[in-house]
């Protein structure tokens, strides 16, 4: 993607660019149980480069700590934009709970970028992300941030089917994967000044898409759900070209494997409230429900509070701002820290998952036609 010299919104806002009418989804995935997903897979790590001019690939981390406020995103991202193909962008995101905007964003020409045939790692400057058997490295070494975590993986790598979004009117494509759904991650956070060591938890998701402008994602709703012994993980995606379809996915894993996956579940938005600087309600609670067979997942995720808030338009250079305005009104995007509670039922039996988790709500303001 061009220049990403901003914060929250933006981050956020990237990692929803997507989808147009007539789109197939994940073919062959089954909902419901997970019969076999308990390996790392490294072909869902490695980079896809491709010399369409609207090629993009981003590696998303999401690692939250919430005994110390703290939610950290990292985002490599190949694309095209420029004088030159096969460009990257570095960038990190720190949200603590201040009203200070902690971003920071390194940019990469081809000839600086290493990428390992064996395996899997890719490097530019002093930043690097690596797999090592079941160890998963990320490294930010910028000069406002600097963050190096090691990531002990939980569950094996999983897409939904195979991954992909078509469309029926052009050669456009997406394919969206869970290369490290969950894992612990432990390290130092160093900004303002300030060392800090962290423990808590991670999740990474690979996407590479060829996409025009025009399929741009302006809702969105995604959790990071963990606790010691599982994680729910689920987004859910629509644009106005999609005509009221949304693009979802939801994932259940325990340590050492995936149990439980969907693409067909309801997220129900219940009391909206007014946000104080914002121009969109917020849902105060999320009511779940995946019911597969004999399996099903049901259970309810609560607002504890907003992290952070951002005007994704305001926030955007202008001639991507103007670029997406041709095709989307004014939208802002929430970082939350939420509450859950599950009931999941599988082989007869009915266990409750519940913790805090972490949340992004990405809306537009509804305009008169």
């Amino acid at each position: 993607m061009p220049d990403l010299r901003t914060s929250l919104g933006l981050i956020l806002f990237i990692a929803l660019t997507a989808f147009g009418a007539n789109v197939s989804m994940f073919q062959g995935h089954e909902n419901g149980r997970v019969k076999s997903s308990d390996q790392v897979d490294v072909e869902l790590f490695r980079p896809h480069p491709r010399g369409a001019l609207f090629y993009s690939e981003t590696w998303g981390h999401l690692l939250q700590f919430e005994a110390d406020n703290v939610i950290l995103i990292v985002a490599f991202q190949l694309h095209n934009v420029g004088l030159r193909r096969g460009n990257l962008n570095v960038s990190a995101i720190i949200s603590d709970g201040s009203a200070e905007k902690i971003f920071e964003v390194n940019y990469f020409t081809p000839g600086e970028i290493k990428i390992v045939e064996q395996g899997f790692g890719i490097s530019a400057g002093d930043h690097r992300i690596e797999l090592d058997g079941d160890r998963y490295r990320i490294r930010f070494q910028g000069k406002k941030i600097q963050a190096d975590f090691l990531c002990s993986i939980l569950a094996g790598s999983f897409q939904l089917g195979d991954g992909l979004l078509t469309f029926a009117d052009s050669e456009d494509f997406a394919k969206l994967t869970f290369p490290v759904p969950w894992a612990e991650a432990e390290g130092t956070l160093t900004y303002n000044g300030k060392t800090r060591r962290l423990k808590g938890w991670c999740t990474m998701t690979h996407d590479w898409q060829v996409l025009s402008p025009a399929r741009v994602m302006n809702r969105g709703r995604a959790f990071w759900l963990y606790t010691d012994q599982a994680v729910v993980l689920m987004d859910k995606l629509t644009s106005p070209a999609l005509q009221g379809q949304w693009v979802q996915r939801l994932l259940l894993a325990e340590r050492g494997r995936i149990l439980f996956s969907s693409h067909d579940f309801t997220l129900e938005e219940l009391d909206p409230r007014p946000v104080p600087g914002g121009r969109v309600p917020l849902p105060s609670r999320f009511r779940v429900e995946a019911v597969h067979g004999e399996d099903w997942l049901r259970g309810e995720i609560r607002v504890r509070r907003i992290q952070q808030k951002a005007d994704v338009m305001a926030e955007m250079p202008g001639f991507a701002r103007k670029l997406v305005e041709m095709f989307i009104s004014e939208t802002w995007a929430y970082l939350l820290w939420v509450d859950f509670r599950f009931e999941f039922h599988q082989d007869g039996t009915t266990r409750v998952i519940e913790g805090v988790g972490s949340g992004n709500y990405i809306e537009s303001v509804k305009t008169s036609p």
